[in-house]
This record gives structure tokens, sequence and C-alpha cells, in this order.
């Protein structure tokens, strides 16, 4: 399983967009050129208690059983 990482702009899907036109145009020779000329600048793994993450998942899974119908359409009443 990766890891959640983030890009070096802030901005992922530019960044991917990015790497692809310069892929492309040839700014990059392959796909493991870009790989090598990118950066993370920050990495979240995970370390939560099991125990702990058990029970916010169920906390989690309740609030999505209750929230159908959380969200009123326009002029429509309670």
């Amino acid at each position: 399983m990766s890891s959640p990482r983030r890009c070096p702009s802030g901005a992922g899907a530019a960044d991917g967009s990015g790497g692809a036109a310069g892929l492309a145009v040839g700014h990059w020779a392959d796909p493991e050129a870009l790989r090598r000329d990118w950066h993370r600048t920050g990495q979240w793994l995970p370390d939560m208690d099991p125990e702990r993450r058990e029970g916010e998942y169920e906390s989690w899974k309740r609030a999505v059983e209750r929230s159908p119908g959380w969200i009123r359409s326009p002029g429509q009443r309670r």
C-alpha cells in the first residue's frame, strides 16, 4: 500500500498534466526520468493505534448511515 504524498507545487492535477506535456514534447525521455526529477515535499504514514482506528471507522460508518437526506434541495421544507 502506498502512502499519500504532497506534490511540490501543491497542485497535483497541474503537476500531472505538466508532466504529461513534458513527456509528450520530449522534456523527459521517459516516465522514469520524470520520476527522478520529482521531489516529494511531504508524506503521510499510518501510525494510529489499531484500536482507535477501528473506533473512528465505526463512528464514520454510523455518520454515513445517518447522512441520507441531510442536504435539502432549495425550497424543500423540513
